[in-house]
């Protein structure tokens, strides 16, 4: 079986990253490529192996591997010969691949770099590949918020073990920020640049509690001591872990303890 599809996205925002085409081929047996585009190539190795060609480098490609075909670099490989060759790609147009790419361990004289999260970013490559075609700005806007996704996948900060360091990033921007009213599931996924339902599995994953009663128990938490050791009024407690509504805080406190914000810090004393 020799295998080639290749789907054009068409479909651009005005903005820093956005999606030309992607595709994958399945199981090529002898096939040899070269960069001409004026575009970012992320190519996945699912199996096989090749040399990778770039500026007067040779690079051994292998199944589980990321490499970056930089615009108009005429990077060039060649598979291993008689071994099958499948992989999957994305290609981005834009200003940010050029500031991302380099956080990410990727330089022009180092293309190539091993999948932090190898299953995860085939399984976001194959859904990309699948709604690409789809005609509705839904599946075109969730195919932008994939390839945060994608990028976040294959850096070396989603690696497993520092999958842990992504949460307990979270954790501590919680923990410092609980008293902004603009916190929030979403935006700790996009400063994550996670798509908010996967950041939610993973926070959920490695605490046993979701982000948002994560979120909720710090301020309560938060709330209970400053109605212990402050004079705070409940209207400035309020204010203080995040909440614009006194009244819904007192509701939520409640929820959370049994007592209003008053009969507790009656309570306390």
């Amino acid at each position: 079986m020799n295998t080639f599809q290749d789907h054009f996205f068409d479909y651009h925002f005005r903005g820093d990253l956005n999606l030309l085409y992607c595709g994958n081929r399945e199981r090529s047996i002898d096939h040899r490529y070269v960069h001409t585009q004026n575009a970012y190539l992320l190519t996945y190795v699912v199996e096989g192996s090749a040399t990778l060609s770039v500026s007067g480098k040779k690079i051994p490609l292998k199944a589980g591997d990321l490499f970056v075909s930089y615009p108009s670099s005429g990077a060039s490989y060649i598979t291993k010969t008689g071994v099958p060759w499948s992989i999957r790609w994305v290609t981005l147009t834009g200003t940010q691949p050029e500031s991302l790419l380099p956080l990410m361990g990727f330089a022009p004289d180092k293309p190539c770099l091993p999948a932090a999260d190898p299953a995860r970013a085939e399984q976001i490559l194959a859904e990309l590949f699948a709604i690409a075609l789809k005609d509705d700005l839904k599946n075109k806007l969730y195919a932008l918020s994939l390839l945060y996704e994608l990028l976040s996948a294959v850096s070396p900060s989603s690696a497993p073990v520092a999958g842990n360091k992504t949460v307990s990033n979270a954790v501590a921007f919680i923990s410092e920020h609980y008293g902004d009213k603009e916190l929030s599931v979403e935006s700790l996924a996009a400063t994550a640049f996670l798509n908010t339902n996967y950041f939610s599995k993973l926070f959920t994953a490695h605490t046993g509690i979701s982000p948002g009663r994560f979120i909720s128990k710090t301020r309560m938490e938060k709330a209970k001591k400053l109605l212990t050791f402050t004079q705070l009024s409940v209207a400035g407690v309020a204010i203080a872990v995040g909440f614009s509504d006194p009244l819904y805080f007192s509701r939520s406190f409640r929820r959370y303890t049994g007592l209003s914000p008053s009969q507790f810090r009656a309570a306390s004393k």
